[in-house]
């Protein structure tokens, strides 16, 4: 749907599509946030108060989300895939609520979310994938009929390299973030349509896939920021304390209360 509406089927985008290799697998939630063991509950608390808080099921998919400060969330599941997500402010106000749609072998076709409080928001979002599994494309329909389109390449290690955005009422191409990966390190470009930079975020990263160091540029103003972080490690490898502090000056400590489910 997408290349015929907002691309042309180059060779590249064939090659890319159709090309063998095998399937990626897909992470949980627990993998998703770079996390280890059957972990039941988790909380980043920050100055004695709960700053981010996960519930897991069994298989490692999240089924409350909670952020005091802003919203909470609730899943639910069937046979391991999520098929209900119900979001709430912090007065537990239903916000909004969404809807995923699976084909015969159980992979995402269609997710329908729904605004309670803004109808202008409702839309339908699909997705096409390549033969590997890579989501290759994200197509939302709005209610007022205009599209918003991502589209996404990929490395050979399933790593994202190229995400482009396109203008939902033009289909205009907008905007393009661009990704490089070496060991320990993960580069991040944002392009405009005239492919002028407009922002740039460097993370070098720990044995644990974490960063320990983060350089951000936003051309706006021309703001520079590096922000450092050290961290220890409870015996899952999931860090418990955070350290972080901001253009050299100590900023916070973060800690985590991390239950894991009894084997």
């Amino acid at each position: 749907m997408y290349y015929s509406l907002y691309q042309r089927k180059t060779l590249e985008y064939l090659f890319n599509k159709y090309k063998f290799g095998s399937k990626r697998k897909e992470q949980n939630d627990i993998k998703r946030l770079n996390l280890n063991g059957k972990i039941k509950n988790y909380k980043i608390i920050c100055d004695n108060t709960i700053i981010q808080e996960y519930e897991f099921n069994e298989l490692g998919f999240i089924v409350l989300e909670f952020n005091p400060k802003e919203y909470y969330m609730n899943e639910f599941y069937d046979n391991g895939l999520i098929k209900e997500k119900r979001v709430f402010d912090s007065n537990d106000k239903n916000l909004c609520t969404e809807y995923f749609h699976y084909n015969n072998l159980g992979v995402l076709e269609e997710k329908i979310v729904g605004y309670h409080n803004n109808l202008q928001k409702n839309y339908d979002e699909y997705y096409e994938y390549d033969r590997r599994g890579n989501t290759t494309a994200i197509i939302r329909q709005y209610v007022n009929y205009n599209d918003d389109v991502e589209t996404f390449k990929y490395n050979s290690k399933y790593q994202i390299t190229d995400h482009y955005i396109f203008d939902k009422s033009s289909r205009n191409f907008i905007g393009r973030f661009k990704y490089k990966f070496r060991e320990f390190l993960t580069l991040e470009k944002y392009f405009s349509e005239d492919n002028e930079l407009l922002s740039s975020k460097k993370c070098t990263l720990d044995l644990h896939n974490n960063p320990i160091q983060v350089e951000k540029y936003v051309k706006f103003m021309n703001l520079k920021s590096t922000t450092n972080y050290l961290y220890s490690y409870d015996k899952h490898q999931n860090w418990v304390t955070r350290d972080q502090s901001l253009n050299g000056t100590k900023k916070v400590q973060e800690t985590t209360q991390i239950e894991y489910f009894e084997i």
